[in-house]
């Protein structure tokens, strides 16, 4: 007898991953395509058409694989991401990626028309040139003709949602992601609309274990599935990342090390204050998920990972807010090293910041960083607690949670996923005498 069986996607920053799974979280098959965004000088852009075709392609190679049923597809993508579209819900300009900062030239313009203090009381937004009230604003000031044309606005899951099912919907977490949502209301923020001159029609906000739509018959077709599957809300990647990997309370937190290094974790309720430089994402109901981002650390990763030696004056940034250097000339190892413990340090710094944080009992690790061990060791030894490393599945699973809640086989995706087995490994803290010492000359470093 056929199991039944669900797609999950996965758009990131460089790849669209797919893969066919089952109730229990067991990948039958997966694939992964590689797409990476292009653009000068802080831009982060892909063609809609070449962005939705490279879904097409990594889906159709999983839905074919044996035989059992798919019962429904979820997707999530890299959040803050922005589509504009015409009247005929055609793209006017390409899909900007989430990481895309063009909007940082215009940080200052968008402070001038509403409050600094007001936008994050409202949003619980950093300030940063990755959100929409600041890229609309570039925009305006790049685009002035075509942007006249835009009548709708999407995040990039929301845009593939409707190319399947002809929905415009959206869930609170990515709608949090764009710096134009007021979380005590829950709902878009029509002032900042209005400021910014947007006559846009918004996506309707719903919950992530709601269902979109079903596949239209066209989209099964480009797809290869069969029309009337239903597809899910989804969220943001990040939540997806912290269900996944099981930070589905309020005392495990959720590191995911991926492009940008991203620390999580959720609980009830919306925090009076937050530090500038975090954020507050609602997931839903009461449940948000607290968090702050470090931008960059996969580019310093890559950076750094294979460099050549260089004369000691070559080189000037180990780490993203800060140096990290020894008085001598080191080697190129040494250089690598030194950038992976300025990441854990930096994380080790803002850990405080959050609110809740002196709960976390356990860290739930995730990304592509994770993978390296003896990395996630230095983790546990440096905060003293438990590590908790996902195998395998990445975001599939928090994505099937949301799927499996969805059709009602549980109440609630926190009880989906407990459902669910992925492959997990806990490594415990050892002695962390050494990894203090370097933090502390880290420290004294930064300070003179």
């Amino acid at each position: 007898m056929d199991r039944e069986c669900y797609i999950t996607v996965d758009v990131g920053s460089t790849n669209i991953k797919a893969a066919k799974i089952l109730e229990d979280g067991t990948i039958l098959h997966s694939s992964r395509i590689r797409l990476s965004p292009q653009g000068d000088e802080g831009m982060a852009e892909v063609d809609a058409e070449e962005l939705y075709g490279t879904v097409i392609r990594a889906v159709r190679k999983v839905a074919g694989y044996r035989s059992e049923p798919v019962k429904a597809i979820g997707i999530v993508s890299q959040m803050a991401g922005m589509l504009l579209l015409d009247s005929c819900k055609k793209p006017v300009f390409p899909a900007i990626y989430g990481i895309d900062t063009r909007g940082h030239d215009f940080l200052e313009e968008w402070t001038k028309r509403i409050d600094k203090e007001e936008i994050l009381k409202v949003t619980r937004c950093p300030l940063e040139g990755i959100y929409w009230p600041e890229k609309w604003l570039w925009f305006q000031a790049n685009e002035s003709e075509k942007i006249q044309n835009v009548r709708y606005i999407l995040g990039i899951k929301d845009y593939l949602i409707y190319r399947m099912t002809g929905e415009l919907v959206t869930d609170p977490s990515s709608a949090s992601a764009t710096s134009m949502y007021d979380l005590e209301k829950g709902s878009w923020w029509e002032k900042c609309r209005k400021i910014l001159g947007m006559d846009v029609c918004f996506p309707k906000i719903r919950k992530p274990s709601e269902i979109a739509g079903e596949i239209t018959q066209r989209a099964a077709l480009e797809l290869g599935l069969l029309p009337g599957i239903p597809v899910i809300v989804g969220s943001g990647d990040g939540p997806a990342s912290s269900i996944s990997c099981g930070a589905v309370r309020p005392e495990n937190g959720c590191i995911s090390f991926g492009t940008t290094t991203v620390i999580r974790f959720l609980g009830r309720g919306l925090p009076e204050h937050l530090t500038e430089k975090c954020f507050c994402q609602h997931f839903y109901d009461d449940w948000y998920f607290y968090g702050l981002r470090l931008n960059d650390t996969g580019k310093m990763v890559d950076m750094y990972k294979d460099v050549e030696d260089a004369p000691r004056e070559e080189v000037k940034h180990f780490w993203i807010n800060g140096t990290f250097f020894p008085t001598e000339p080191i080697a190129s190892y040494e250089k690598y090293q030194a950038v992976l413990l300025g990441i854990l340090f930096q994380i080790y710094d803002d850990f405080e910041d959050l609110p809740g944080s002196g709960n976390i009992q356990k860290l739930c690790c995730t990304g592509g960083g994770s993978r390296n061990r003896m990395w996630m060791q230095q983790l546990a030894n440096l905060f003293g607690k438990p590590v908790i490393l996902q195998e395998d599945g990445g975001s599939f699973t928090g994505i099937l949670a949301m799927i499996l809640a969805a059709l009602n086989k549980y109440d609630d995706i926190g009880k989906s996923i407990r459902h669910i087995h992925p492959k997990k490994e806990m490594l415990f803290p050892s002695d962390g005498q050494r990894i203090r010492e370097q933090y502390d000359i880290y420290r004294n470093l930064l300070r003179t």
